[in-house]
């Protein structure tokens, strides 16, 4: 696949290589490979503007992976707020402020609850 993108001092065309199991279907291929850069720039570019996580010096054991889980878990529920028009960043911040935000998310919410699982 190649890609152009505008770099200032000129176009800079770039060629990548995927190994898939579609068929030659081109338009298929374009949306496989443009949903999986969605994935990338939804969540990942969330989590390094949001929480900063590619500067995190958190190293140690299990330490990364469980910052990792609670930063996700947070973007989600901040995500799941239908109803505000703050962004993303400033529903993560207002669920740290008022519990009474946190605890109307998280009861209004389609997550799973020890009341719905028994």
């Amino acid at each position: 696949m190649e890609s152009n993108r505008d770099a200032g001092e000129g176009v800079k065309t770039e060629r990548r290589y995927f190994i898939s199991s579609l068929g030659a279907d081109e338009e298929l291929f374009a949306h496989a490979v443009r949903s999986h850069w969605g994935i990338e720039n939804r969540l990942h570019y969330m989590l390094d503007v949001l929480y900063r996580e590619d500067a995190c010096r958190v190293r140690k054991d299990w330490s990364p992976r469980t910052l990792g889980l609670i930063r996700k878990i947070a973007l989600t529920i901040a995500r799941s707020d239908k109803e505000s028009k703050t962004s993303v960043r400033g529903r993560v911040q207002q669920m740290a402020w008022p519990e009474d935000y946190l605890e109307r998310l998280l009861s209004h919410s389609d997550f799973p609850s020890e009341q719905n699982s028994t």
